[in-house]
């Protein structure tokens, strides 16, 4: 029997059931995306068609210390200008910053700008240091504004640390080179250019350290040293770019990552060439003292002897020095 004149087929929606469907995807797509620019790290700032701030995430309120509240509604371009250090805040900038924003809007075209690294200053004052990237999103007939911020001031930190310390190994007066773990050459500051008598570093990158350190008959034992307890110093002579020959000290050391995995090379090298000469013409003279047919002291200034060579002891008839020393 006939129940009714309904045309619809058993499991089988109909439209007002697929409207309502896709009313609940896309009210679940909307509230995912809602959850992850409210979790992300990064700051997430949208504005609405006018321009004004419409979405303002808990990354942008950690990064720049203005709250959500204080922000949406406010044009994008005065919270720009607010992050902007006073130093910058010139009515040539907020004219430009404005008027920038506004052809945004007016053109509705797609742009992105580049990305960016600058200074800001949050709302308590401190300064920052972000990287940006601004662009415009169609929706719906419309065109908005949006920015993602990263906060990177830990990374510029870091980086400046780095420089220095590249700054002081650049300009020390010892020479200062590394090595891959093979021991070929991978740097060198300008104390080693100079001192090893090269023109630029060119002349040394990827040739092993044992060409210009005399150390091929020991570099086995050396790298296995520095392998075992990861440094090793020790005296040793150096071949210049001209082939001159110079003494030198050296201190090598086995560089680590921060996983402790062993990555190059280091070795700080001091010219001690003046030195050894003076050392040695001061064993001559020694050598020549002890060596005299003359007797000869000297003292302190209380007068009590603190030398004597081996022809005093002779001349008095003593046995050893420790037997007048002090008298």
């Amino acid at each position: 029997m006939n129940k009714g004149n309904s045309t619809e087929s058993p499991g089988i929606p109909n439209s007002g059931q697929n409207e309502q469907q896709q009313v609940l995807i896309n009210t679940s797509r909307h509230l995912v995306q809602c959850a992850i620019i409210e979790q992300s790290r990064d700051g997430i700032m949208v504005t609405d068609e006018k321009g004004n701030i419409d979405i303002w995430n808990k990354g942008m309120e950690l990064i720049t210390g203005i709250n959500r509240c204080d922000a949406i509604g406010l044009p994008a371009w005065q919270v720009q200008l607010q992050l902007f250090p006073d130093t910058m805040k010139t009515p040539q900038l907020i004219e430009q910053v404005k008027a920038g924003v506004k052809n945004i809007f007016e053109s509705k075209q797609e742009w992105k700008g580049r990305e960016s690294e600058q200074e800001i200053q949050c709302a308590g004052g401190n300064p920052k240091f972000v990287q940006t990237s601004s662009f415009t999103i169609k929706y719906e007939g419309t065109v908005r504004l949006g920015t993602i911020m990263r906060d990177i001031t830990e990374r510029k930190r870091e980086e400046d640390t780095l420089l220095s310390r590249e700054n002081i190994i650049e300009h020390s007066s010892f020479a200062i080179a590394t090595s891959d773990l093979e021991g070929n050459m991978t740097s060198g500051n300008l104390a080693f250019i100079k001192i090893w008598g090269f023109a630029e570093s060119g002349e040394f990158l990827g040739r092993p350290f044992w060409e210009f350190w005399l150390l091929e008959e020991r570099r086995h034992e050396i790298m296995k040293v520095l392998k075992s307890e990861g440094h090793w110093s020790g005296a040793t002579r150096a071949r210049r770019k001209d082939g001159t020959i110079f003494e030198v000290h050296v201190s090598a050391a086995t560089v680590f990552n921060s996983a402790g995995k062993p990555i190059a090379l280091t070795s700080t090298s001091i010219d001690i060439t003046e030195r050894k000469r003076e050392q040695d013409a001061l064993r001559i003279k020694d050598w020549a003292i002890e060596s005299a047919v003359n007797a000869f002291v000297t003292t302190d200034m209380a007068g009590n002897l603190n030398y004597v060579n081996s022809a005093f002891i002779k001349l008095v008839g003593y046995n050893s020095p420790l037997e007048v020393l002090g008298a």
